[in-house]
């Protein structure tokens, strides 16, 4: 019999849905394939082990281990050993739990000798329908994610063999594992049959599973030494097509020309073209060259060379893209420095670059007064660079110099500078022709900071096209009716930004007419809610582009053209861009599993300026092209089959909360589905008592009211653990961004500092309710609580639902459970079975006062010795 201490720890272990190869399907039910192990594996697998059912669940848990990376799983068998076994009632079916605990050094023997241990101590789990009866009520994810079983077929009288694959089809369906592997021994060999829930794989998935089993057991059998992470668990086809994919789009692109040189082609053929429009002002292609070649001009004078660092700190004008062209036609290098940063940031930045020059003016220039770079005030020397010649330099710049180097922000708080070179503007330049169809369009508004490096493609990269470029101004950048005529005056065709930005738009009333003239809208920086694409296709049928790329790769590094809602990914590299998904010892992950993106190729950034040991960590050794490199992301993503990624999240937006690791992106993407929901953003809060618990902030459709959070709570549950169901849901008009468009988290409100209550709140009605509601408020610190709200959803975990049993049975002298606590863990029950309890107890009580009050304190010892174990 499984013991309280083991089914504890099963039952409040990590639930968390196992990262294995998923897909999408409007399938249901569950479906078999069958595959014969091959001959020399089961030759050889008799020889490695004496009991091959040990070394088959030694190979799916690897497996596991290696989808997954997580560290312990939870595997059940029916254990079907004979005729006798097969229950007609599949009801009475109480499989075995087997516990097994990873670490990275384990090699494939010591899996095998764990697993054998682990088959030795299994537990029965006893009145297993009724466990996962009651599970399914508050959880989507089974009690048992994967089964398996080795079924020696030659036990099976020759009638009842034919019943077996039915019968572990109908108990996998009653488990509602996602996945099953069952093994037989039969005369001719060993088979394999996978059980497996037609919503969650198909049939090209689970082939591709169980090939990797068998790669686990060759590599098994025959280095059985070897770190069970050393070794790869792919086929040499597979690895040889997922290397492919990573690098599927390869162009001979043109080798001479950069980017301000491709922007010089463009005067030559349309001089008399708007090229810049800042409120009423705009320039001409043969005005800004001439411009451009004055002010580089003055800056060589000013003794600016090939290969230095140059500050631009202006507010949002031509002179800004002035400043980039003229820097990079003398073979410099720019550094963008917003003038909306803290002074004590760009300092640093200055100070970090070394910079010798800074282009600014008069009253940006005053912060800068204690450094030792030449400022080079354009008001003031507007005379003097007007003198200048405007004929064309001939300056002879490399591919591998610097073109600009841009700061971005770093886990420790110190910006660090992303130096990017040439050849890699010069190929995304032509790498996102066909895509921005830039070659087709007359006009691109720019919203970003300079310092972002979206705003490369929204100037220089615009410009070199024939775009003309339409500056958004600060009030326009954040005042959405402004940017909705600023978009209807100049007709906009190419729109880039955020999909935050995107949704603020789209809110505003006066949006529909503003969207007529564009063509190309292009949002990166974050994920692409679903609803968004609705509400776009609402009023426009532009190509709406999804994009990512991290600076480090030179702005953009894959793009997709959705077309459905239901099909949003981060779509395929860019040409001369490879794309793999990791895992933590740089193997390529099979189709379907997550992992870390990892980029090389053309847009791949010289590095970290001054940041060597950073440089290292994250611009590593590509492991398939030697002598080349390959910058780690940070992001999670997947490989899809049809070659496309999909993004999942942030490695560093895990949280961990009373044990469980949480992965922040899954409940935002899940809870973007709920009804009259736009966009969300979950973050982990402390209460007043230290508790961690989890907040969502969501933007929200009209006719929104405030009985919605309870539907939301109802369907999260249907699709999340309820560990990962916000306690606190938090409506707003729009969330808070950042200087590039993005959600500024760390802006958000504090949701309790704003009153907001977990649910539709009632009062406790009623003495009994008001003191429990008592009780909650002096463990969680939580002071306005409903008799709906839900114990768990405020920061509530066992161990503090101890300390509310405890505090209950004392002062209403009764004997609540734990069990009885949680299955319905609202104030309104639990006052109903206090109530209870207290008429069925009082003549009990008065005739035996004194056992009972001992009975109390065993029951507290017991429980608070069981969660403490």
């Amino acid at each position: 019999m499984i013991t309280q201490q083991n089914l504890k720890h099963f039952l409040n272990c990590e639930q968390h849905i196992l990262s294995l190869p998923f897909t999408n399907r409007k399938e249901s039910g569950y479906a078999i394939y069958k595959k014969k192990l091959p001959d020399y594996l089961f030759q050889s697998l008799k020889m490695f082990s004496h009991d091959e059912g040990v070394a088959l669940l030694s190979a799916l848990n690897i497996l596991l281990y290696r989808y997954t990376e997580k560290v312990e799983f939870w595997i059940g068998s029916p254990r079907i050993k004979s005729d006798n076994s097969l229950s007609s009632n599949l009801e009475d079916i109480n499989p075995n739990v087997f516990n097994i605990r990873f670490s990275e050094k384990f090699t494939f023997c010591q899996v095998c000798k764990e697993v054998e241990t682990a088959q030795i101590e299994s537990q029965e789990l006893t009145s297993f329908a009724k466990l996962q009866s009651e599970r399914n009520k508050e959880s989507s994810t089974p009690l048992l994610q994967v089964l398996f079983d080795f079924i020696d077929m030659t036990k099976f009288s020759v009638e009842t063999s034919k019943t077996v694959s039915n019968h572990i089809q109908e108990f996998q369906e009653l488990s509602g594992a996602y996945i099953g592997l069952y093994t037989f021994r039969e005369q001719s060999g060993i088979s394999l049959s996978m059980v497996y829930d037609k919503g969650r794989f198909s049939q090209d998935v689970v082939a591709r599973i169980l090939g990797h089993l068998e790669k686990v057991l060759h590599n098994m059998i025959n280095q059985p030494d070897c770190l069970i992470e050393q070794v790869s668990i792919l086929t040499e086809e597979e690895q040889k097509e997922l290397i492919t994919i990573a690098n599927i789009d390869v162009c001979e692109f043109p080798n001479e020309g950069q980017i301000h040189e491709l922007f010089t082609n463009q005067v030559l053929l349309n001089p008399e073209a708007i090229a810049i429009v800042v409120g009423e002002h705009c320039l001409t292609f043969r005005e800004l060259n001439h411009k451009v070649n004055q002010l580089a001009r003055y800056l060589q004078k000013q003794g600016v060379g090939v290969g230095d660092l140059v500050g631009i700190c202006l507010g949002r004008s031509a002179e800004i893209i002035i400043s980039q062209l003229a820097i990079l036609k003398i073979g410099a290098a720019y550094v963008p420095l917003d003038p909306t940063y803290p002074t004590e940031r760009l300092v640093y930045m200055m100070m970090d670059a070394a910079l010798g020059f800074v282009i600014s003016v008069s009253e940006l220039a005053e912060q800068f007064a204690d450094s030792e770079a030449v400022i080079i005030n354009l008001q003031d020397e507007n005379g003097n660079i007007e003198t200048e010649s405007t004929e064309e330099l001939n300056v002879e710049i490399r591919g591998n110099q610097l073109a600009y180097m841009i700061y971005t922000s770093g886990s420790t708080g110190r910006p660090k500078g992303v130096m990017v070179e040439h050849h890699s503007v010069r190929n995304l330049y032509y790498a996102v022709r066909d895509h921005l169809d830039l070659n087709k369009h007359r006009s691109i508004v720019a919203l970003a900071s300079m310092a972002f490096d979206i705003f490369v493609i929204e100037s220089v990269i615009s410009l070199a096209y024939g775009l003309k470029v339409v500056i958004a101004n600060e009030v326009e950048q954040h005042d959405y009716k402004a940017l909705h005529t600023l978009l209807k005056t100049h007709q906009i065709e190419v729109l880039p930004g955020t999909p935050a930005r995107l949704q603020l738009m789209l809110n505003d009333d006066d949006h529909k007419e503003s969207f007529q003239s564009v063509k190309v809208i292009c949002m990166g920086g974050e994920s692409f809610p679903p609803t968004l694409f609705e509400a776009v296709r609402s009023v426009s049928d532009a190509k709406i582009l999804n994009i990512y790329g991290p600076t480090e790769t030179t702005v953009y590094a894959t793009i997709k053209e959705l077309t459905s809602p239901d099909e949003i990914t981060i779509g395929k590299p860019l040409a001369n861009y490879e794309l793999y998904i990791m895992d933590k010892n740089m193997q390529v992950q099979p189709f379907g599993v997550k992992g870390e993106i990892c980029i090389a190729g053309a847009g791949l950034a010289r590095g970290y300026h001054n940041r060597d040991e950073l440089n290292q960590e994250r611009f590593v050794q590509h492991p398939y092209q030697p002598g080349k490199r390959m910058y780690k992301t940070g992001d999670i993503a997947r490989l899809l089959s049809n070659g496309e990624i999909e993004y999942i999240e942030r490695i560093d937006h895990q949280v961990k909360i009373h044990g469980h690791r949480i992965e922040l992106g899954e409940i935002e993407n899940v809870l973007e589905g709920a009804p009259k929901v736009k966009q969300v953003v979950v973050v982990d809060r402390l209460s007043e008592k230290n508790t961690k618990y989890l907040a969502a902030y969501l933007t929200v459709e009209k006719g929104y009211h405030a009985k919605q959070m309870a539907e939301w709570r109802e369907y999260l549950r249907v699709h999340l653990p309820s560990y990962m169901v916000p306690a606190l849901f938090v409506p707003m008009e729009s969330f808070p961004l950042t200087p590039n468009g993005k959600v500024d988290r760390k802006k958000l409100p504090n949701p309790e500092s704003m009153g907001v209550v977990s649910a539709e709140y009632i009062a406790p009605r009623n003495p009994i309710e008001e003191r429990i509601a008592a009780i909650w408020t002096e463990v969680l610190g939580t002071q306005k609580i409903g008799i709906h709200d839900n114990f768990l959803e405020h920061g509530g975990n066992s161990i503090l639902a101890t300390q509310v049993i405890t505090r209950i049975n004392e002062r209403f002298k009764v004997k609540l459970t734990l069990i009885e606590f949680l299955s319905e863990p609202v104030i309104v029950k639990i006052a109903e079975k206090v109530n209870r309890k207290e008429h069925q107890t009082s003549k009990s009580s008065k005739r035996n006062n004194g056992i009972m009050r001992q009975s109390r304190r065993s029951h507290a010892k017991k429980l608070t010795d069981l969660l403490n174990d």
